[in-house]
């Protein structure tokens, strides 16, 4: 793991406390804690090194935590106040039961996503939620135990994907449904999903938009690109990043609300790019990290 800074232009090493483990995603709690997914569980950057995401016995709601009811006891009533309470009680315990937890999570975490307070984990034992800034989490019973390699999030749209089917909610994760894959698309490669709750899939073929939570898709026919393997939603200039392995070496940019296209070629082959102020960093597969030459010609000038 490292960090910068300084924009991208300069990097230090911050790998204490991961255990040696791979690092396959990132993300940020709504506290601003940042969080590592990697091929053996969550961890969480506290105090310059990290710390493997647990889950305190005291996360989970339980009788013994939970407010008593109160029922006016009446001599005459006894009996039908216990009663009362009784049911009173039993419809709490039903409101409040605990969601399935993931103590000692030991899977792959392939990425992470955030809607209101809420973090979601695509994951390879299904897709995780947390509610406490990532320090403990739960799964999400009402997904499929399938190995999840995308999720991600704007306003109240949740959207997770594993190769081969999507899973789509509403109401900020509360709900999920099932829907279609794009026609001909064999496997998917990467998800995005703007503020206006369209959700984007790129597969080895091009990028699919579908304006309707997957109801229906349709190919951007003036992008042209093949082995899509990244989508990104930059909200502040309300655009996707869009990264393929083919043509290799450039990144487009989407604007979701006219569609135009702009493109760079960056002269590497790109993993991802994302936003940094006002200029793009981008990872390359193998040759590390590149920053838009503005922003180094800008840093360059603030020297002389």
């Amino acid at each position: 793991m490292f960090v910068s800074h300084t924009g991208g232009l300069s990097w230090s090493q911050l790998s204490s406390g991961l255990d040696g483990h791979d690092v396959n995603s990132l993300g940020q709690a709504p506290d601003g804690t940042i969080l590592a997914g990697t091929e053996h569980g969550i961890y969480r950057l506290k105090d310059a090194a990290w710390e493997r995401a647990g889950d305190p016995a005291n996360a989970v709601a339980t009788e013994a935590s939970a407010e008593p009811v109160a029922v006016e006891v009446k001599p005459a009533h006894k009996a039908a106040a216990r009663s009362a309470r009784r049911r009173q009680v039993a419809k709490r315990h039903e409101a409040v039961a605990p969601p399935t937890a993931m103590k000692d999570f030991d899977g792959s975490v392939y990425g992470f996503a955030l809607t209101g307070e809420t973090l979601f984990a695509a994951t390879s034992q299904g897709v995780l939620r947390s509610a406490s800034d990532g320090v403990t989490w739960t799964l999400v019973d009402s997904m499929p135990l399938d190995e999840w390699r995308f999720v991600a999030a704007a306003k109240a749209t949740v959207v997770a994907a594993s190769l081969h089917e999507i899973q789509i909610s509403s109401d900020g994760g509360n709900t999920w449904q099932g829907v279609p894959m794009p026609a001909k698309v064999p496997q998917i490669s990467a998800l995005s999903v703007d503020d206006r709750g369209e959700v984007w899939v790129g597969d080895r073929e091009g990028v699919y938009l579908s304006a309707d939570k997957g109801m229906h898709w349709q190919t951007l026919q003036t992008l042209v690109v093949r082995n899509v393997n990244n989508l990104y939603f930059d909200q502040p200039a309300e655009r996707i990043l869009v990264t393929a392995n083919e043509p290799s070496t450039e990144a487009f940019a989407v604007d979701v609300r006219t569609m135009q296209i702009k493109s760079w070629d960056t002269g590497w082959n790109l993993r991802f790019a994302r936003p940094v102020g006002d200029h793009l960093v981008a990872a390359t597969l193998f040759d590390g990290i590149v920053v838009q030459p503005r922003m180094v010609d800008s840093a360059l000038v603030g020297k002389q």
